[in-house]
C-alpha cells in the first residue's frame, strides 16, 4: 500500500507519513524555510477538496497585487474620461457633417446626444470587464487568467480606438469643417490610447508575475 505523503496543502505535521528520517528531515527544513509573513499570504483549503492551483487564495496584503489592481483600474478611469472627449470632440464634430444633429431620435434625445455620448456608454459597459473582476476576483488561478484575459482586452481596445480614429480622421478631411478641426484631436487621442493600452499592459502583467509566484510556492507540494 503507498501512503499519502503530507503536502503544503496539508496540515503539518505529518511526518510519520514519511519513510525514512531523510525525508522527514528534507521536508522539515522547507518548512521552516516558509516564513511566517509567506504562510500568511495563502488561505489553503482542504487538499482532499480543491488540491489544485486554481482554489488558492490571493490576500489583499500584496504590494505587488495592489499595484497591479490600481494600474488597471486607473487606466480604465482614464478610458472613460477618454471616450466622453472622443464623443465631443471627435465622432459628433466629424460626423455632423454628414447627419443634421438636430434630429430628435426619440422623447428628448437627439441625433447629437447620441454621437456624443455613444461611445461613452460602450466604454461604461467595457469598463465592466475591468470593474467587476478587479472587485470579486480573488484565488490566483483567477487572476492569472484575468491578467492574460486583460492583456487581450487592451489590445483590442487599443485596435478598435485606432481605427475609429483613421475613420473619424478620413471623414473630417473628405467633409470637414474648417471651424471645427479634429486633427490635432485625433492625434492627442491616439497617444493616448496608447498610454492607455500601456497601462493596462503594465498592470495585467504584474497580476501575472504575482499569481505565478503564488503558484510557485504553493507548488511545493510533494
Amino acid at each position: 500500500m503507498f501512503k499519502n505523503k503530507p503536502t503544503y496543502g496539508s496540515k503539518f505535521p505529518d511526518l510519520e507519513l514519511l519513510d525514512t528520517e531523510e525525508e522527514r528531515r528534507k521536508y522539515e527544513e522547507e518548512v521552516k524555510e516558509l516564513s511566517k509573513q509567506e504562510q500568511k499570504r495563502f488561505s489553503y483549503l482542504s487538499p482532499t477538496q480543491h488540491n489544485d492551483f486554481s482554489q488558492r487564495r490571493m490576500f489583499w496584503d500584496s504590494p505587488l497585487e495592489r499595484v497591479g489592481r490600481s494600474f488597471i483600474i486607473f487606466g480604465q478611469l482614464v478610458a472613460i474620461v477618454l471616450a466622453y472627449f472622443i464623443g465631443q470632440k471627435a465622432i459628433l464634430v466629424a460626423l455632423s457633417n454628414y447627419l443634421d444633429p438636430n434630429i430628435k431620435v426619440f422623447a428628448e434625445i437627439y441625433v447629437k446626444d447620441l454621437l456624443s455620448y455613444g461611445f461613452l456608454f460602450l466604454s461604461l459597459l467595457f469598463s465592466l470587464l475591468y470593474f467587476i473582476p478587479m472587485a470579486v476576483v480573488r484565488t490566483a488561478g483567477a487572476i492569472y487568467g484575468w491578467g492574460i484575459a486583460y492583456i487581450m482586452l487592451a489590445i483590442l481596445y487599443f485596435l478598435f480606438v485606432e481605427i475609429l480614429c483613421a475613420i473619424l480622421l478620413i471623414l473630417g478631411s473628405i467633409k470637414g469643417n474648417p471651424a471645427e478641426p479634429i486633427n490635432i484631436w485625433l492625434l492627442v487621442f491616439i497617444v493616448l490610447v496608447l498610454i492607455i493600452t500601456s497601462i493596462w499592459i503594465v498592470g495585467a502583467c504584474l497580476l501575472i508575475v504575482k499569481s505565478d509566484d503564488v503558484k510557485r510556492r504553493i507548488n511545493l507540494e510533494v
